[in-house]
């Protein structure tokens, strides 16, 4: 089991030009939780998805950047039953903010009110919506209990 560190997959390459790497683990300190984490822009959404539906589980998606030249915000949550609360703050050519679905216990609607865009969602309130979850990015990266990385080699 190589120790994944979770900022090594912060700002991901853009686009398929990559070899694709992914890690999924356990921590002894979120006993109840899977981490998994992808070099990919969209996280490898659909392989969660995929997860998701056969284990019939609850999972949150999160991206962070750190200053590029086009950052991405995400906070995604799907409970098993499929209800889901999408929220996003990038830029391309200007600054875009989306939500979608109705709004969790943890979040702070006030921020969605900021006349600046980037500071509707962006690392610090994310990382501030997971500790209100419990989980603490931090430290998802600790005391491995189990897990596994699949890099694929060559194509």
């Amino acid at each position: 089991m190589e120790t994944p560190i979770v900022y090594d997959y912060i700002n991901p390459i853009s686009g398929g030009r990559h070899l694709p790497k992914f890690c999924c683990w356990k921590s002894k300190i979120y006993p109840n939780q899977i981490f998994f984490i992808s070099n990919y822009e969209d996280g490898l959404s659909n392989v969660c998805r995929a997860i998701q539906k056969h284990i019939k589980c609850s999972y949150l998606m999160c991206a962070l950047s750190n200053g590029i030249d086009n950052p991405f915000f995400k906070f995604y949550s799907s409970d098993y039953s499929a209800n889901e609360r999408l929220i996003l703050a990038y830029k391309e050519d200007k600054w875009v903010f989306y939500e979608k679905g109705v709004p969790l216990f943890v979040e702070n609607m006030d921020y969605y009110k900021n006349r600046l865009i980037k500071n509707r969602l962006n690392n610090t309130i994310i990382k501030e919506y997971l500790l209100k979850l419990g989980v603490n990015v931090s430290s998802i990266d600790e005391e491995i209990s189990n897990g596994f990385v699949f890099f694929r080699k060559k194509w």
